[in-house]
């Protein structure tokens, strides 16, 4: 799912926000990297994506250049979808069901997307909770899915920058 995570990716840095942004997206498993084209008159802002980093991290705030860097611009959600206990209760127990490479490995961390009734829309894993979410917000650009009405849940804890990201997607 190495497109879903480039695309959720640049949604959660705040690079694009609808696919109609992306040209192309380029798998290249082979030399294990995706090459992304954004669309013309799509602009970057590469000083604030600017990283410093010494060793690799699951934190998305880590190596970040400036204290500037780790605000973003996107708007507050103004109403939030309410989501019934019961869902809210059943989710863990679906995203853990879900879970085919954490059944095999006992190491994977997941990502999922639940509609307002309580169905998993997408489930992706990763050794890295935060390219999970990626992953599965990624999946949402690409595929069409309006997550202003859906409820995103983690295997592992929550954090400042998965609260960004779920911002960031709208979720």
């Amino acid at each position: 799912y190495d497109d879903e995570l480039a695309a959720g990716f640049l949604v959660t840095e705040g690079i694009v926000s609808t696919v109609a942004q992306l040209r192309k997206i380029e798998p290249r498993p082979e030399e294990n990297r995706v090459l992304v084209f954004l669309a013309d008159g799509v602009a970057v802002e590469l000083g604030r994506l600017t990283r410093h980093l010494f060793t690799g991290s699951s934190c998305g705030l880590c190596g970040k250049a400036t204290l500037e860097a780790i605000f973003t611009d996107f708007p507050p959600i103004e109403r939030g979808t309410e989501i019934p206990d019961d869902v809210l209760l059943a989710a863990p127990a679906k995203l853990r069901a879900a879970q085919a490479t954490f059944e095999t490995t006992g190491g994977l961390h997941a990502a999922g997307i639940f509609s307002a009734d309580g169905e998993l829309l997408v489930l992706r894993e990763d050794i890295g909770r935060h390219n999970a979410v990626d992953k599965v917000i990624g999946h949402a650009l690409l595929n069409g899915v309006d997550l202003q009405s859906t409820l995103l849940l983690v295997s592992g804890r929550l954090s400042f920058e998965i609260m960004q990201k779920a911002l960031a997607a709208r979720i």
